[in-house]
């Protein structure tokens, strides 16, 4: 899913060398949620893999990327290790994390704190309800 405003998911980020911070919006009209659950709906786990697989994108694809030379091509995601989810996620905001690490990028997803703002940039996030690693 994109951060396109027609999709179930949006994301807005401030960036580090080596940490990205921001929201995901997934947006409660979005269709998809009529059906996944009627009356009680949940964010499936592949739209939020998949929405830390378009940032991850975007962030490579960018100039604060820590790659050593010029900027690379956008590479997809060839591996997604040990995402655990640890309770349900329900449309809505959520503040993210994403740190490049030796292995990939570890990701993170946090109910969305009143201390965070409009980007999620806050030192310590809550507690994870999603967390993972992607690597290229």
């Amino acid at each position: 899913m994109s951060g396109n405003r027609d999709t179930a998911t949006q994301a807005s980020a401030c960036a580090h060398r080596t940490v990205r911070r921001g929201v995901f919006r997934f947006d409660p009209a979005h269709p998809l949620f009529a059906e996944h659950f009627p009356g009680a709906p949940v964010v499936p786990g592949s739209c939020i893999v998949q929405a830390f697989a378009d940032e991850a994108s975007r962030w490579a694809g960018g100039p604060d990327f820590p790659f050593d030379g010029p900027p690379r091509p956008i590479r997809p995601i060839c591996e997604i290790r040990g995402f655990r989810f640890r309770r349900f996620v329900p449309p809505g905001d959520y503040a993210f994390r994403m740190e490049r690490t030796g292995d990939g990028l570890r990701c993170s997803l946090h109910a969305l704190d009143a201390e965070a703002g409009e980007e999620g940039c806050v030192a310590t996030p809550p507690a994870p309800l999603v967390t993972g690693v992607l690597a290229w």
